[in-house]
């Protein structure tokens, strides 16, 4: 009779998941245009001087966040997911703990900040952007309620309202001429505004009470610490570069670098969705034991995730100056090419993206740690000594190493664990496809650069699709098993 049950309820199951996925999707895709159009606005505001004590002040209150992160998150759905769970302990603990956690940790940097050599600007910028990560701290908790009831509509909605409000309040901002007070106050209360539409739509599904149970807390934390050191080490290398960079040298530097930067946070944001789609497969497969099925869809995700790889470069490279215009402005020509070098660090990103997550699914976390501790200490010696010679240029050849090296490690690892070896077959094709797409911006750049790259990408989708890279069976295959990781969520 379970059986039965199963078999008839597999259908709205995987409705509801199909649903869940494309929600999530165009969710991401609209929040990062309306982000992307205010990052715009953003940088032809403040110009490069003022983009760049932005620039110091997000990316400052950025370290201190992820560091009060804790990877709570992951706690959040195992716990909710164990049979017998109380809801409502799991995430009244969860959200106090994150809470204090953030509390403590941003004040903290909040207070070290009049140590560092900035101005007095960006360290009242400070103190005033810190209420925007205390309220993303509780937000990013709370998605795992949505997630494990498949609703994660409230999650995509809650990000584009708080996009919208940064957007008009970043207008009003630029309008009346408002400081680097106001900037950071925008983004402040779309983030509360983001927390508040969480909230509201998350008690629906369970009661939301603050708990302070010190034996779980204790546990927790005891639980999460390898995924913690593994965040902490990460966030190193990832925004050390811009803190040091602002250290050594002006603002106008880090502005350009900034600039440069927002692209390539921008570009990340694609093989996290494409990555979120391959892992309730790769779950199921190493979960059943099926390691041909696993290694089959980690090596077309590889794949994929080169033929994506491959484009991205060619037309950033041909075009770096640009795009780079485009959207901040003449006075940002200047980063072009730290942006080529960038595309290089993006690239690693892609590739790492599947790699760091799958290291998760295969349980080697704590093997990982010690490799983020050798690449981050690695990329603090590479930063300190190439940016006070080189600048921006120095910061961009270090995140290049490091994002580099961390990729390296992840495929290292994942391919001993489970005994196969990558197959690069399809490199000349890509490669192929590649030449193709920049033999068009070529020959077409003359005429009108975004023709060129308009057109080149028609032809190199052409040549993907002709030499069989890429097909609609494939993406299908690669996301087919979504359901089987769903049966045991609650709820559902």
């Amino acid at each position: 009779m379970d059986g039965q049950s199963a078999v008839v309820a597999s259908p709205s199951l995987a409705r509801a998941v199909g649903r869940n996925t494309i929600v999530q999707f165009v969710g991401k895709i609209l929040s990062t245009i309306l982000g992307f159009t205010t990052s715009v606005l953003i940088l032809r505001y403040l110009h490069p001087a003022g983009n760049g004590s932005y620039t110091t002040v997000m990316a400052y209150l950025g370290f201190f966040s992820v560091v009060a992160d804790l990877g709570l998150y992951l706690i959040l759905i195992r716990d909710l997911n164990k049979p017998g769970a109380d809801p409502e302990k799991v995430v009244g603990n969860l959200l106090a703990l994150r809470w204090v956690s953030a509390f403590c940790i941003l004040s903290a940097g909040a207070i070290a900040v009049w140590a560092f050599h900035f101005t007095t600007i960006e360290k009242v910028a400070v103190l005033i952007g810190t209420g925007s990560y205390l309220a993303v701290a509780a937000t990013q908790l709370m998605v795992g309620i949505f997630q494990s009831k498949l609703a994660m509509i409230y999650v995509a909605v809650g990000e584009l309202l708080g996009r919208i409000v940064l957007l008009v309040t970043t207008y009003l901002v630029i309008h009346f001429y408002g400081s680097l007070y106001s900037v950071v106050f925008a983004v402040v209360t779309s983030s509360i505004v983001n927390f508040i539409f969480v909230w509201w739509s998350a008690r629906r599904y369970v009661r939301i009470r603050l708990h302070f149970d010190w034996p779980y807390w204790s546990s927790t934390l005891r639980d999460t610490l390898p995924i913690a050191i593994s965040i902490v080490l990460n966030l190193i290398y990832f925004r050390a570069d811009t803190i040091i960079l602002r250290l050594y040298k002006g603002t106008y530097d880090v502005g350009l670098y900034g600039a440069a930067y927002k692209i390539l946070e921008i570009l990340n944001t694609f093989p996290i969705m494409f990555v979120g789609l391959l892992l309730p497969s790769l779950g199921s497969a190493f979960s059943r034991g099926d390691t041909e099925r696993f290694r089959a869809i980690f090596q077309k995700g590889f794949d994929l995730l080169l033929v994506a790889i491959v484009p991205m470069l060619v037309v950033g490279w041909m075009l770096a100056r640009p795009i780079i215009v485009l959207i901040g402005g003449q006075e940002y020509a200047p980063a072009a090419p730290v942006l080529r070098l960038l595309l290089i660090a993006v690239s690693a990103l892609f590739l790492g993206s599947l790699s760091g997550h799958v290291v998760t699914i295969i349980n080697r976390q704590r093997q990982m740690v010690w490799s983020y501790l050798s690449v981050a200490v690695i990329g603090l010696v590479l930063y300190l000594t190439l940016i006070p010679r080189f600048s921006l240029y120095g910061g961009a050849t270090g995140t290049i190493v490091t994002e580099s090296l961390t990729a390296i490690v992840g495929y290292i690892l994942i391919t001993r664990v489970l005994h196969f070896r990558l197959r690069v077959s399809a490199i000349p094709k890509i490669l192929l496809a590649g030449v193709a797409m920049a033999a068009t911006i070529f020959a077409l750049r003359s005429v009108n650069v975004w023709l060129a790259a308009g057109v080149s990408v028609v032809v190199y989708v052409a040549m993907v699709f002709a030499t069989k890279l890429l097909s609609p069976s494939l993406v299908r295959e690669l996301v087919a098993r979504k359901t089987e990781t769903t049966n045991s969520l609650p709820g559902t």
